[in-house]
């Protein structure tokens, strides 16, 4: 996800502890507590992106504040479906 931001240039951060992870769409190298959530991740965008993802027939919390969730049950070609929709809303959102 985070080679999908960088090449549609779009500023985000994915962070988190192995399979459990967030993003943040924000031109912040990390997000530390609720404060630089609210002050610097943009909501809307996120918003717009797992919407794109869900018309695509991918499900995501669509809360910015809740974790995504990669477990041993995802397929590498799960992976890669998740991998080609975002890459698809971000050419979209950009």
């Amino acid at each position: 996800l985070c080679e999908v931001f960088r090449r549609r240039k779009i500023p985000a951060i994915v962070q988190g502890f192995g399979p459990m992870f967030q993003i943040y769409f924000t031109e912040r190298a990390a997000i530390h507590d609720y404060r630089d959530y609210c002050r610097y991740a943009d909501t809307a965008k996120y918003s717009r992106f797992v919407h794109g993802l869900l018309d695509r027939g991918i499900y995501m919390t669509p809360s910015n504040g809740l974790h995504w969730i990669i477990s041993t049950a995802h397929t590498m070609q799960d992976v890669e479906v998740l991998l080609s929709a975002a890459d698809e809303v971000c050419a979209e959102i950009g």
